[in-house]
């Protein structure tokens, strides 16, 4: 079977599967819904089941057989919902995607901790498919009328139970006043607990007033409480009428704005959670000094954290403002030229401002101020390849895409050339060329003008290598030599590979839970750059394997849920800028981790989010800014 068939019969899969899966108007779909309904039934019950003593006793064995088969079939299913999807990402993070994965993972984490298998129980909240399957329109509709009209009647509530709680302190203390202890009046909150009790007509009868006013008070409470009750139905009522009589095409377009604020909410977590995860892991990175260095580290990464979310919500802020001047044909020349004139003043300054490290240049000392200048540049060079490449067509002019493309390649050329000869960066440069392929792959230029070009940057590498052994410093031909070495031969000697040698130690030992968080061993002087360019390693021995999913899953979802704002984008600008920050990160994490495990030579490429420093987070976060902007303002929505 040759390539392009088995593709056929793949497509042809996929569109069996979703009919199948999704088709709740033919006749295998609501097959499939039911059987699958009933299978949750079964599981609800087996687990709640395997809960009583005496029936677990006799038919553990069966129970837990049938439970595995279940969660298999649940596994197989939720595979084939993500595959099948024409956008699997919308899936995987609904209401039902999520409720699926929940369903699934309580018995696959038993093996860690069997006492979770009992959460397996969730999974009747599947059954909520029974109102996709029979087609309930309107009970959903009406559902989600009562949602929006408790949501619109919830400041009545509030003033309402605030009313209701004045009335409860007022009262219970007054029957604190009247009544005694041997009434159970001991304190005021007890008297203003029976207040509420009587007020709510709940009436525990643990607690009674004995004498005559205390009585009266009380059926007046109670009088109380039933005209108190009819009053937050009448406002919800009355709001859920209101709804109900709303302009359909006003609920459209509330749902859109909710969609799109969904989407800039899920982008902003995922962002949020990998900063928090990088703090994490750079307090554990320097618990190995005292008190005293510990604190400053901590001031100085607080301050880079605090500036980089302050840029991130200036650049959302002022999107309009940044997107008008980006877009102008005149930026691309003020990116050029001023990245010219700033590399080569660095790469020919004095040592004490622009001081070589480990045998490259790039990094600007200023006082307690360093920043990695080619770092900062990424983002205006993803925003110059996207300003050529949409170059006429949101204006809709004919320019050649040859044109375009060739571009491309002599801006990418030149920012390679300089980062490489006059920065001893190749790192740094090599990520700048997977960039622009990236943004290139999104263009509309077509396969045949990219796809010789992509083949000749692979048959390239070899002179890549060549450049790096016989025009770099020392140190680099040291690096590339040794991962040379180790990548054909497995010998990862703890002179020459060191860094790796050690990385993969830390791998290694952190197995599936890791050795907890600060109880790492290697951060202890044995990798070099634990906080910066091997972050990851100490994130993965401290959090095994367990950790790393985590952290890929963050890094992943991220990058997709960035690829879906550019391919939402209204212009050709927004999705190639988008796409290119997208590919930007995704690039760099692959370059770090596949650094930290030995599959790429190290290039001194810090992680995003995790590694410390204030360049890497920096740029993240201005480029981070600018697609929430984007999924704001610039998406077909």
């Amino acid at each position: 079977m040759d390539k392009k068939e088995f593709k056929e019969k793949y497509e042809l899969f996929k569109r069996k599967a979703y009919v199948i899966i999704y088709g709740t108007n033919t006749r295998l779909g609501k097959l499939f819904d039911l059987v699958l309904l009933a299978l949750i039934f079964i599981s609800v019950v087996m687990v709640m089941l395997e809960t009583v003593k005496g029936i677990d006793h006799r038919l553990h064995g069966l129970l837990v057989f049938m439970e595995w088969v279940i969660t298999i079939f649940f596994t197989m299913e939720y595979i084939l919902r993500i595959i099948s999807n024409k956008k699997p990402y919308r899936y995987i993070f609904s209401m039902y995607g999520i409720i699926d994965l929940i369903a699934i993972l309580p018995m696959y984490l038993s093996f860690i901790t069997p006492s979770t298998k009992a959460i397996s129980v969730v999974r009747a909240l599947r059954l909520l498919r029974l109102f996709r399957i029979l087609d309930l329109v309107s009970f959903m509709n009406q559902g989600e009328e009562l949602k929006m009209a408790l949501r619109a009647s919830r400041k009545k509530i509030i003033v309402f139970i605030y009313f209701v709680s004045v009335i409860s302190i007022l009262l219970g203390s007054l029957m604190y006043v009247v009544e005694n202890e041997h009434s159970g009046f001991t304190s005021i909150p007890r008297s203003i607990y029976w207040c509420i009790v009587t007020l709510t007509t709940v009436g525990y009868g643990d607690i009674s007033p004995a004498t005559t006013l205390g009585q009266m008070i009380a059926s007046l409470v109670m009088i109380l409480g039933y005209g108190i009750i009819a009053v937050p139905t009448g406002i919800v009522t009355a709001e859920y009428t209101s709804v109900s009589r709303a302009n359909i095409l006003k609920e459209e377009q509330r749902r859109q704005q909710k969609e799109l604020l969904a989407d800039k909410s899920i982008i902003v977590s995922f962002f949020l959670i990998l900063i928090i995860l990088g703090c994490i892991n750079f307090f554990s990175s320097i618990s190995r000094f005292d008190n005293k260095i510990m604190l400053a580290k901590i001031i100085k990464q607080s301050m880079i954290l605090l500036v980089s979310l302050l840029i991130f919500g200036v650049t959302i802020k002022f999107g309009s403002t940044i997107h008008k001047i980006i877009t102008k044909p005149g930026f691309r020349l003020f990116v050029l030229g001023s990245s010219f004139v700033i590399f080569l003043i660095i790469a020919f300054g004095p040592d004490s401002l622009f001081p070589t490290i480990n045998g490259g240049k790039g990094w600007v000392h200023m006082g307690p101020i360093s920043l990695q200048i080619p770092e900062l540049f990424k983002v205006p060079f993803i925003i110059l390849l996207a300003n050529i490449l949409a170059r006429g067509k949101d204006d809709n002019k004919k320019i050649p895409y040859k044109k375009n493309f060739f571009s491309v390649l002599f801006y990418t050329l030149i920012f390679f050339m300089l980062i490489t000869f006059a920065l001893h960066d190749m790192g740094t440069a090599i990520h700048y060329a997977m960039i622009a392929s990236f943004i290139i792959f999104l263009s509309d230029i077509p396969n045949k003008v990219i796809f010789p070009a992509f083949f000749g940057l692979l048959f390239s590498i070899p002179g890549l290598l060549y450049l790096a052994l016989h025009f770099s410093s020392g140190y680099k031909q040291h690096r590339v030599k040794a991962f040379i070495d180790g990548i054909l031969h497995g010998n990862y000697t703890r002179e020459d590979a060191y860094q790796i040698y050690q990385s993969l130690i830390a791998f290694g030992t952190g197995g599936i839970l890791g050795k907890g968080l600060g109880n790492g061993v290697q951060k202890y002087n044995y990798i070099p750059e634990v906080e910066t360019d091997f972050a990851i390693a100490n994130f993965a021995e401290e959090t095994g394997f367990v950790g790393m999913v985590i952290i890929l899953f963050s890094f992943f979802s991220l990058f997709f849920l960035i690829m879906g704002v550019a391919n939402n984008s209204k212009s050709y600008f927004s999705k190639y800028l988008v796409g290119g920050i997208a590919g930007y990160l995704i690039t760099q994490v692959i370059i770090n981790i596949g650094v930290a495990i030995g599959l790429i030579p190290v290039f001194g490429i810090p992680l995003p989010f995790i590694s410390s420093g204030g360049s890497s987070l920096l740029a993240i976060s201005i480029a981070m800014g600018l697609v929430i902007h984007v999924n704001n303002t610039q998406t077909l929505k």
